[in-house]
């Protein structure tokens, strides 16, 4: 990331698909146990991303390089 632009932005609907390009990205760069982590789906995403749960992407231009999501636990 040189010379980058960075910025923080809300994600919201319009970013799960660079959510889930990201995720591909890092889970593909895994050496070794790929079971470390697990591939989250489009739905989840989508939770991830709407209220009451906050989710910010910091973004290098118009690329996403890293996400962050808060989730509000589901009330039963």
């Amino acid at each position: 990331m040189k010379n980058c632009n960075l910025s923080i932005k809300k994600c919201t609907l319009e970013s799960v698909d660079s959510i889930l390009e990201l995720q591909d990205k890092v889970l593909d760069e895994i050496v070794g146990d790929k079971t470390i982590l697990r591939r989250n789906s489009r739905e989840m995403f989508e939770l991830c991303v709407q209220e009451p749960n906050l989710s910010l992407g910091l973004y290098d231009g118009e690329e996403l390089v890293c996400w962050s999501t808060e989730q509000v636990p589901m009330r039963t």
